[in-house]
C-alpha cells in the first residue's frame, strides 16, 4: 500500500493537471449557480449540472471525464449537516436564500482522481465565524472548532489515490493516523463543522 500512496513524478503531474481542470469546471459551476436565482435550484439539478460542468472542460482540454469520483455530496441547508448525504428524489431541497449549500464531488480522469469541497453561501447569508484550521496537522485543524466547544466526526484529510479509488490509503490526517507522510503522497484537506438541522461546512 505504501509504494501506491507514494506517486511518482507523472502521477504528481497528473494529479496537478486534473485538478487545474477540475478546478475550472467547479468554477463554472460556481459562477453559474451564482447567476440563479435562490430557491428555484434543487440539489440534484446542481450535481447535474456540475457533470455537464466537468464534461465540457474535460471535452475542451481533450481530457474526458471517465466518470466522478465518488456520489456528489450536495447538501442545502440542513441536508449539509449530515456528513455522507447522498441526494434522491425524496430528499433534493431547494437552494434557499440565507442557507449554505455544501458541495463535496471530485471527478475521475485518466491523468487523475480529484475530490474537491466547496461550502457556498445562497443569497444573502449573515455573518458568521469561518473555520480557520486548512493548514496543519489533525488537530490544528480543529483548534479553531475546539475553542467553541465544536468539532467534526470525521478526519481531516485522506490520501487521494491516481486514477483509482479517490480515497486511497495508509495515509490520512486523523486522530486515528499514525501512517508518517511520505514525499509524493495526496493528501485531501477537508475539516469540517455541522450543526444538526441547519448547515453543514467543509
Amino acid at each position: 500500500r505504501i509504494p501506491r500512496a507514494m506517486k511518482n513524478q507523472a502521477e504528481i503531474n497528473g494529479a496537478r493537471a486534473a485538478h487545474r481542470r477540475d478546478g475550472a469546471a467547479v468554477a463554472k459551476l460556481l459562477c453559474w449557480l451564482d447567476r440563479q436565482e435562490p430557491g428555484k435550484l434543487d440539489e440534484i439539478a446542481v450535481v447535474t449540472k456540475l457533470e455537464e460542468c466537468r464534461r465540457s472542460t474535460g471535452e475542451e482540454t481533450q481530457m474526458p471525464l471517465r466518470d466522478v469520483s465518488f456520489d456528489t455530496i450536495a447538501g442545502a441547508g440542513p441536508n449539509g449537516a449530515i456528513m455522507h448525504y447522498r441526494v434522491s428524489r425524496a430528499t433534493s431541497r431547494k437552494l434557499q436564500s440565507g442557507e449554505l449549500f455544501l458541495l463535496d464531488s471530485g471527478g475521475q480522469y485518466q491523468d487523475g482522481t480529484t475530490d474537491i469541497t466547496r461550502t457556498v453561501p445562497i443569497g444573502t447569508v449573515r455573518v458568521m465565524s469561518v473555520v480557520h484550521g486548512q493548514i496543519g496537522a489533525d488537530a490544528v485543524a480543529r483548534l479553531a472548532l475546539w475553542k467553541h466547544g465544536c468539532d467534526f466526526a470525521h478526519g481531516t484529510g485522506h490520501g487521494v489515490g491516481s486514477y483509482l479509488a479517490v480515497h486511497e490509503g495508509p495515509q490520512r490526517i486523523a486522530r486515528t493516523g499514525t501512517e508518517k507522510l511520505l514525499a509524493g503522497m495526496i493528501v485531501s484537506n477537508e475539516p469540517g463543522y455541522y450543526k444538526e438541522g441547519s448547515y453543514g461546512i467543509r
